[in-house]
């Protein structure tokens, strides 16, 4: 009757603390995985928020001359355009303002380009230092004044990497419209 009887061994049932060490490294492998992608992404998102930030200051830097033109010619009394890239307005006030533009040459050695002012009796404003400025254009056709140039990062920008690329700005304004 012996050999029919079921014999019954005490197995204990081991517990263990921690994991594998193959557990670990398919762990640490998926881990990797992720990282790199999620990696990849985030640079793209911070050289676009960066690309955009760049051209947003372009932005912000050519509206100021946009702006003075603008206001200039909308309250101007007279104007003289000696040459494509400069005019000479007398304001309503009897003072003179003075727009130029500068193109800017690639060298060697190369030169940034300006837009500055003049205030009869001052002295000359840039403004758009850090900037280059190419196919500056101040012209007129019969009573429409149109000022037009292109922006792009100076050749020693720190954030040049971020964007190469220029801006086209144009504005136009006609003589006298503010006045009431």
């Amino acid at each position: 009757m012996k050999h029919n009887q079921l014999q019954i061994t005490n197995y204990k049932l081991q517990i263990r603390d921690g994991f594998t060490l193959i557990e670990l490294l398919v762990a640490t492998a998926i881990l990797g995985i992720v990282m790199v992608m999620a990696s990849g992404v985030f640079a793209s998102i911070v050289k676009n928020a960066r690309q955009a930030e760049a051209i947003g200051k372009m932005k912000i830097v050519a509206s100021e001359p946009q702006e003075f033109f603008l206001r200039q010619v909308r309250a101007a009394a007279s104007f003289d355009t000696p040459s494509g890239d400069q005019v000479i307005i007398t304001g309503a006030d009897g003072k003179k303002y003075t727009i130029t533009c500068t193109n800017g040459t690639a060298g060697p050695p190369p030169t940034h380009g300006s837009i500055t002012y003049k205030v009869e009796g001052g002295s000359a404003v840039n403004m758009v230092l850090g900037y280059d400025v190419s196919n500056c254009d101040i012209s007129s056709q019969s009573v429409v004044y149109t000022f037009s140039f292109d922006l792009s990062q100076a050749f020693d920008a720190p954030d040049k990497q971020e964007f190469k690329g220029s801006l086209t700005f144009k504005s136009s304004a006609v003589p006298g419209f503010n006045r009431k």
